[in-house]
């Protein structure tokens, strides 16, 4: 199992960034990255030894870019993406190259995304976020192009966290058809939980994976809300019912979709977790603990990188995909609610 949950760069980054629930405006590591790939970019090196460098920096800058926010990681993962992927044909970009389309642009989408909820924002806005930076004065117009096709690499990061693709090309500002919304089928899922039961882990990461699935299949609900549910947010008085709400102190600022109840009407997910909450209310934990907690570390999340990349993992076992993430079961849960309001239904999310 370990060799299976070794993490590609951009799951790893995707994974920082969905831990991450802080939010600020702190520029310190984006403005760090630019300065240093400008010292690689002058040194005139070997241009894979120069892009191996920025890599080495972008990886030993995470854990700052976690202290800043959400937006900041971000940012730095969908950096890194760039250097690892290139350009829009593919081509690996030389250093002095990401030092010009890094300053130009970096720190201008950060300061749009840092205080937002990304994975709230449609296509549309992201597309205006970079058209700012494009037709920003400092742009030179020679340069414009380049920097939209950059941005454009850049945005394929976001995609692969949650965020909704562009909906118009940033180069040619011509509508692209939306890609297919991976859509997870309940067969599928039920792979994918057989792999986490197979899975060599211990009993509580494998309940905490199970649970989590079921919850994501379900529900619309954000990767990171998974990790800020607390144990009294589980009401079972007359109705299991699930409140939706990232506090304070996760970091997480409000948006219209940050907080929500919604019914339970699965019976076994129902089930699941009222289990999971007498389980920690056994372990002492309070009704502000959080449901997949670590009774070692007060606030502290159980085992959250493991699972994360075991449910990953297991998805991708179950639909036999390699591009099946955790965010994909929010497209069929949102898909499944639109179904029942066509059949004259209740939209309940």
């Amino acid at each position: 199992m370990t060799a299976e949950l070794a993490m590609t760069s951009d799951e790893y980054f995707a994974y920082a960034y969905q831990s991450t629930r802080s939010s600020s405006d702190g520029e310190a590591t984006l403005g760090d990255l630019v300065t240093f790939v400008g010292q690689v970019a002058n040194d005139r090196q070997d241009k894979g030894v120069g892009r191996a460098k920025i890599g080495d920096h972008i990886r030993a800058s995470v854990a700052l870019a976690q202290r800043e926010g959400r937006g900041q990681v971000l940012v730095l993962g969908a950096a890194n993406h760039v250097v690892e992927n290139g350009g829009m044909r593919g081509t690996l970009l030389a250093p002095v190259s990401l030092y010009e389309y890094f300053r130009l642009s970096l720190k201008r989408v950060q300061r749009a995304l840092q205080m937002t909820d990304p994975e709230a924002m449609v296509g549309e806005d992201f597309w205006a976020v970079y058209q700012e930076v494009i037709l920003d004065p400092e742009v030179p117009e020679s340069q414009r192009t380049k920097v939209a096709s950059m941005l454009e690499v850049f945005h394929r990061f976001l995609v692969i966290v949650g965020c909704e693709p562009l909906m118009r090309s940033l180069v040619t500002g011509a509508r692209v058809a939306p890609p297919a919304a991976a859509v997870v089928w309940l067969e599928e899922l039920e792979a994918a939980i057989r792999f986490v039961l197979r899975a060599q882990v211990s009993q509580e990461v494998k309940a905490q994976c199970v649970l989590g699935l079921r919850l994501a299949y379900y529900l619309p609900i954000r990767s990171y809300e998974l990790w800020c549910i607390r144990v009294g947010d589980i009401d079972g008085t007359e109705r299991v019912t699930l409140d939706i709400y990232p506090r304070r102190r996760d970091g997480v600022r409000k948006t219209r979709a940050t907080r929500r109840q919604v019914d339970i009407t699965e019976r076994e997910l129902a089930a699941l977790m009222l289990d999971a909450q007498r389980y920690r209310r056994a372990q002492g934990a309070s009704d502000e603990d959080v449901l997949f907690g670590d009774p070692a570390k007060p606030d502290g999340r159980f085992e959250e990188m493991l699972c994360t990349r075991l449910m990953n993992v297991a998805l991708k076992v179950g639909t036999q995909s390699d591009g099946a993430a955790l965010h994909d079961l929010r497209h069929g849960a949102i898909s499944r609610a639109a179904i029942e309001v066509l059949k004259g239904g209740r939209f309940v999310f």
